[in-house]
């Protein structure tokens, strides 16, 4: 037991010195004569298990989900630019109800309401004497069905943006730019070059 117990010492010294300097690693127990130096090949496996390599699909995938987020945001970005310069024509709103939708989920930390609201909003406008009918307030996306069921309710009026070129195109507004996909498209570039270098510098 007492040989035992001074060859496991002896090992979790010799473990200490590797990881800190590899200055001093005793070569055999004082007790037993066993030999307690690490051979060359299992010195090269914690070496390389101490810095692992990141995956080079990982570091694709991240590379493509950054470079298509920022495409989207560039896209997006041209096409609301555009949109602002489109004409406008006269439109009434024909449609805007809300409709409130609930959901029961279960969770580990008990159940919970989730709430949402559903907006059916829809207008009607004329180009050349032609009348269109259009169901969208941006781009893409809307804002909350609750600030469009105040603000633009059945029968208002307004001046509503039109593609000249496909006059059954229009919006109430081109809308905001989507910050996120540029975020997104950072981080997701920021962390695959972050990767690429790390596995350079531990090849």
């Amino acid at each position: 037991m007492e040989r035992n117990c001074e060859i496991n010492t002896h090992v979790v010294l010799a473990a200490v010195c590797f990881l800190m300097d590899r200055s001093y690693i005793p070569n055999e127990c004082s007790v037993c004569k066993r030999s307690l130096r690490p051979s060359h090949s299992i010195l090269r496996q914690g070496e390389n298990a101490t810095h692992m390599k990141i995956s080079k699909w990982l570091v694709l995938a991240l590379c493509v989900l950054g470079v298509g987020s920022l495409g989207f945001y560039l896209w997006h970005a041209r096409a609301v630019r555009k949109a602002r310069h489109w004409p406008t024509t006269e439109a009434t709103v024909t449609s805007c109800q809300v409709a409130s939708r609930t959901n029961l989920t279960q969770g580990k930390l008990g159940n919970h309401v989730v709430r949402w609201d559903d907006l059916a909003f829809a207008f009607t406008y004329t180009v050349s004497g032609r009348d269109y009918v259009s169901g969208r307030f941006y781009l893409m996306g809307n804002p909350s069905a609750q600030t469009v069921a105040r603000d633009f309710p059945v029968g208002r009026k307004f001046l509503a943006q039109y593609d000249a070129a496909f006059p059954m195109t229009a919006v109430v507004k081109p809308g905001p730019l989507s910050h996120r996909a540029l975020i997104a498209g950072c981080v997701c570039i920021g962390l695959a070059v972050g990767g690429m270098f790390y596995n350079r510098r531990w090849a």
